[in-house]
């Protein structure tokens, strides 16, 4: 919409004369005769003639009673016809003629007007000042304060020109300028940006007069007005009290867009499209008419109809080709193109237009780079978005090509580059209510480069600016993140610690607890980490639920107390069924609760193992684990053959040994012996695995004892309390020795295996059997 220059207006407002006189005689004679033709020309404007003919009648009748007033008419039709310099020389002369003439004060009023037209203020000023400290009449001073209004507002001197035109609308002659002295006072507050008060004064213009075009022209400019104010309703009253009488007023086409402009300001894009329809069969104006076409492009298109918009843009461009709008609406056909996703055609049309004007350059390189993204030409993107940068440092797609630039690089997989423009972005314009958000992006990017001194001073640029943005919370976790990836256990605590006391019901909240007990672990400080945890093992519904325990039990196993670890890992992994841990956590498991006879625990974990990890390597260690615990059990067969499969898929050392002793044991247990004896044997081949030596030996010497080769057996137990060091171990096999030679009927050397018992392992339960058993040996003997 064309801005409504401000004007002030001043009226050319006099009661004329009559243009016949009727003497009293009804006589029409030549001398009136003459005068009323030059009136006659004079009413019609025909001011060059009426010039001469009020000039033929002076010379002819230069005593007349209308001599005066032909004289002023002469002066007056140089007023009217803009010939200032010969109107003011003609008033001056009129007064030096008549200068107690009826027609003096107007005269005087004239020149006055003449000064201003010409510019001449000082003058103008200096004359209606003199208007007004005359014995002049009161309509004339009224009309001089009225023009020096003007003078003042001109001038700038609001004050002095609002005070004087409040004279003139109080003043009793002052009604044939109360509707100008309106719309002054409302072109004054205009001026001063009181648009709702100006608006309220061209109200009062428009009401208070009876011309037509007059009270249009004030509700056009009350609709300017209100427009400004933002007051879009009242704006529409306004324009429609001039649109809805179409032919009335010149206004017509100005307010017309005025309508239409508000109705799209304010929203309502379907009124607004209705609006421009009505009124374009109107419209005079061709500028108007492209104005008000590309205004319905406009209202569509933020109707989200992208087809009917294109289509108006379409005819805009076509109808008035020439016209600043038929331009505009090539640019926002380009915005069209992109929205609906034709990005290439987006690209040549805003080529088009280039190649045409370099008018809002800045706007049509953006929209090109937003087509470019969407196609997918990213670098192309890159480019443009470089170009507005250096070129248009002053533009709003300036920071827009800053802000699309740091995007456009971290999805071309440029990191780097992504954040040195957020950087900048949020360098140059911090209080863009996005910044916050870019700089904890490019944080963000720092800690996913592993670059933590510049993440940890954008977190910290950001907690110094922003402090009290709701991105904080944001931050401060991240920020935690980044001292434990440094490795600052203690500024990470204290982080937390911060982020849970401002935002304890923050959905991270868990997750700060979970990270400090990482802290905590990391200071080797189990207990306030197990406490910690705890917290979180609390709530089985919490998001961090397994990884508390998990970490819990990892605590404990560091701590030695490898119970509580088993025990927490167990819990874990019998109740969080799809969870996955580390395939040595399984096992780990299993083998302890094995080592606990507590198979059937055993078995369960090693079963959710086999689920979770089918193609693992240590297929044979599994095996065994699994024979082991069907040992434990009873179960025989089931036993014996996954000690088999252990073996055939080359569990390695020692759990191949131990295989071959699990079969040993099987194979006795079946009643086997020498099959038995086979495997046991097969079990010592290997020399890497004393325990498991030592226990073939033993159960060697089991199988001996039941065959009653009790002298072999005890030679089987004695090289296993000679040749291995296990208290437990050998303990028990020197007093099955010491059976043994009993049976064998060699009680002195029973009584010595028992004596070795007593020493070597003495205070233990098994030692105090075994001098049971030295009696009762002895007692024998005799």
């Amino acid at each position: 919409m064309n801005k409504f220059r401000t004007l002030f207006i001043l009226a050319l407002i006099f009661v004329m004369l009559p243009s016949t006189v009727e003497p009293q005689d009804k006589r029409i004679d030549a001398e009136l005769e003459e005068f009323d033709f030059a009136n006659g020309l004079f009413s019609r404007g025909m001011y060059e003639m009426a010039i001469e003919g009020y000039k033929d009648f002076l010379k002819q009748y230069p005593r007349s009673e209308y001599a005066e007033l032909a004289s002023f008419r002469i002066a007056e039709c140089y007023f009217m016809d803009e010939k200032y310099d010969e109107a003011i020389n003609r008033f001056s002369l009129f007064l030096d003629n008549y200068p107690d003439g009826e027609m003096a004060g107007k005269a005087t009023l004239r020149k006055a007007q003449v000064h201003y037209r010409k510019g001449d203020l000082a003058a103008a000023k200096r004359i209606l000042k003199q208007i007004l400290s005359g014995g002049l009449d009161e309509n004339l001073k009224t009309s001089a304060k009225y023009y020096l209004a003007g003078i003042h507002f001109k001038q700038g001197e609001h004050a002095s020109s609002e005070a004087l035109l409040e004279e003139v609308i109080a003043s009793p002659a002052g009604g044939k300028y109360t509707a100008f002295a309106y719309i002054n006072l409302g072109d004054i507050y205009s001026e001063k940006g009181a648009h709702e008060k100006a608006a309220r004064y061209y109200e009062k213009a428009a009401g208070e007069t009876k011309e037509a075009e007059i009270a249009a022209k004030s509700s056009f400019r009350a609709g300017n007005a209100y427009y400004k104010a933002g007051l879009f309703d009242k704006a529409k009253s306004q324009y429609s009290k001039v649109t809805s009488k179409p032919g009335v007023s010149d206004s017509f086409d100005e307010a017309a867009t005025g309508l239409v402009s508000t109705l799209y300001k304010s929203g309502d894009y379907t009124a607004a499209v209705q609006a421009a329809e009505d009124a374009l069969p109107k419209l005079k104006q061709d500028e108007s008419k492209a104005q008000i076409l590309f205004l319905k492009g406009n209202a569509l298109f933020f109707a989200d109809e992208y087809d009917r918009a294109e289509t108006v843009y379409d005819e805009t461009i076509r109808s008035y080709p020439g016209s600043e709008f038929a331009l505009k609406s090539m640019l926002n056909r380009s915005w069209v193109l992109y929205r609906i996703g034709r990005y290439d055609e987006c690209v040549e049309a805003v080529a088009d237009y280039m190649s045409r004007t370099r008018e809002n350059t800045d706007e049509a390189l953006y929209v090109k780079g937003e087509a470019l993204i969407g196609a997918g030409y990213t670098s192309q993107a890159i480019e443009t978005y470089e170009e507005i940068a250096s070129d248009f440092p002053e533009s709003v797609y300036h920071r827009e090509a800053l802000y699309e630039m740091g995007w456009a690089y971290a999805s071309s997989g440029e990191p780097a580059e992504a954040v040195r423009n957020y950087r900048m972005f949020v360098e140059q314009y911090p209080d863009d209510s996005r910044s916050p958000a870019v700089l904890l992006k490019a944080a963000q990017e720092n800690l996913d480069m592993q670059r933590y001194s510049q993440a940890e001073t954008d977190y910290m640029k950001f907690l110094s600016t922003y402090s009290e943005n709701p991105l904080k919370e944001n931050v401060l976790f991240q920020l935690g993140r980044v001292y434990l990836e440094k490795g600052d256990t203690a500024k990470a605590l204290n982080i937390y610690q911060k982020f849970i006391s401002e935002f304890p019901d923050s959905e991270a909240a868990d997750a700060a607890i979970y990270w400090m007990g990482r802290a905590y672990q990391e200071q080797q400080d189990f207990d306030r980490a197990l406490k910690a945890y705890s917290r979180l093992e609390a709530d089985t519904e919490s998001g961090f639920y397994h990884e508390a325990v998990e970490s819990m039990a990892y605590s404990y196993f560091q701590m030695g107390q490898f119970d509580k670890a088993a025990e927490k890992y167990y819990a874990l992994i019998s109740r969080e069924k799809e969870l996955v841990l580390p395939e040595g956590v399984y096992k780990w498991v299993a083998e302890y609760y094995m080592g606990r006879d507590e198979s059937k625990i055993s078995l369960e974990v090693l079963d959710i193992l086999t689920r979770r990890y089918p193609d693992m390597k240590s297929e044979g260690e599994i095996l065994y684990m699994y024979a082991e615990n069907y040992a434990g059990l009873g179960e025989w067969d089931k036993a014996r053959e996954r000690f088999l499969g252990a073996i055939e898929k080359g569990a390695p050392s020692p759990y191949r040994e131990r295989s071959y002793l699990g079969l040993g044991k099987a194979y006795s247990a079946a009643g086997e012996y020498d099959k038995a004896v086979e495997m046991l044997t097969e079990a010592l081949a290997s020399r890497e695995d004393n325990l498991t030596g030592a226990l073939a030996r033993y159960e060697i010497g089991n199988v001996k004892f039941k065959v009653m080769d009790f002298k072999e057996a005890a030679k089987q137990y004695m090289m296993v309390a000679i040749l291995y060091d296990d208290r437990e171990l050998c303990s028990k096999a020197l007093f099955r020795a010491g059976e043994a030679f009993e049976k064998a009927g060699m009680p002195e050397k029973s009584a010595e295996a028992y004596q070795e018992l007593i020493q070597r392992y003495p205070g233990t339960p098994i030692a105090g059997e075994a001098k049971e058993m030295i009696g009762r040996v002895k007692n024998g003997s005799r």
